[in-house]
């Protein structure tokens, strides 16, 4: 599930919901 992958990478540990795997790198 992707959460607005701008937003993603501000929270952070949000970004694991990411599919994306460059959000995952912010992780």
């Amino acid at each position: 599930m992707i959460i607005e992958d701008k937003h993603n990478r501000r929270v952070g540990h949000v970004t694991v919901f990411s599919d994306v795997p460059d959000s995952v790198v912010e992780f």
